[in-house]
């Protein structure tokens, strides 16, 4: 009998501890995600000065959120529906071209490949071509876009997870609708959303050459005057009621062929990293 009470105490205190230890463990997540959401409104962001100290795990070492995890999934549960990838792109754009200072968004990588060679975001089916938007932006577009946040997320039901070598150093951002997403603080592409991520890829002015821009991430280099000023192209989606008018780079042919050769040709192979454009000659 002294045994059985024994074993019936010690269950009882393994209860008691396990849940003592989950309170702890929910309010402890929960105070975090709360100074996380604080934090993100007084967050001081910037950009790596010379990104190519950088190697490229250490470039996207830190991931975070702009705001908790609880409001990204009860956004995406409501049933209240996200804006399509195209839409989104399409408002952001013409608060840009409306816009008294200039803020340039660009089709970048594989993304400008689908655009001349397919012509549209979707294959006649309608399914996306690509699993995600390449852009490169300019430190004040993206700037803009995070200020606006709050808007995209009330309006069109998307946020953005940003990367960097530490929280308030910007070397990518993937944009993201939070239907279907699942946030999670680990490096990797965005599947389980419903629409494709928009990817934004910094150009950062090299440190000692501000006529070379550098991708902060994949540490790519290009002549200033191969990606500025930024040339309008405009064409009809068929996911589109309107015409959307995208920005390319200025010479858009001459990054193409430095980064893939002959692009016209289909290839799953990737854009290379760390190559150097320019002139006459490209180097890796």
């Amino acid at each position: 009998m002294i045994k059985s009470q024994k074993i019936v105490y010690l269950s009882t205190c393994l209860v008691v501890l396990f849940m003592t230890c989950s309170n702890l463990y929910m309010r402890r997540t929960s105070e975090e995600q709360g100074a996380h959401n604080e934090d993100t409104e007084d967050r001081f962001f910037t950009f790596p000065e010379d990104p190519t100290k950088y190697n490229l795990a250490d470039a996207v070492r830190s991931t975070s959120y702009l705001r908790p995890f609880d409001e990204i999934i009860a956004r995406g549960k409501s049933g209240e529906k996200c804006a399509t990838m195209p839409e989104l792109m399409n408002w952001i754009l013409k608060q840009f071209h409306e816009s008294e200072e200039e803020y340039p968004w660009l089709l970048a990588y594989g993304q400008m490949i689908h655009l001349f060679r397919e012509k549209d975001f979707v294959n006649k089916n309608r399914r996306y071509i690509d699993d995600d938007m390449d852009t490169w932006a300019l430190p004040e577009t993206i700037l803009w876009i995070i200020e606006h946040e709050q808007e995209l997320f009330e309006k069109f039901g998307w946020t953005m997870k940003l990367y960097g070598p530490s929280p308030n150093v910007i070397t990518f951002i993937q944009m993201m609708a939070s239907c279907g997403h699942k946030p999670a603080n680990t490096i990797t592409k965005v599947h389980d959303s419903k629409e494709p991520a928009i990817e934004l890829y910094p150009l950062i002015p090299a440190l000692d050459d501000d006529s070379v821009l550098i991708d902060a991430w994949q540490g790519t280099h290009f002549p200033r005057d191969w990606v500025l000023p930024a040339q309008n192209y405009t064409f009809k989606s068929i996911v589109l009621e309107d015409e959307i008018t995208l920005e390319l780079p200025a010479n858009h042919d001459a990054i193409l062929e430095c980064m893939y050769g002959d692009w016209s040709v289909s290839s799953n192979e990737h854009a290379p990293k760390r190559k150097v454009c320019g002139g006459d000659t490209a180097t890796e």
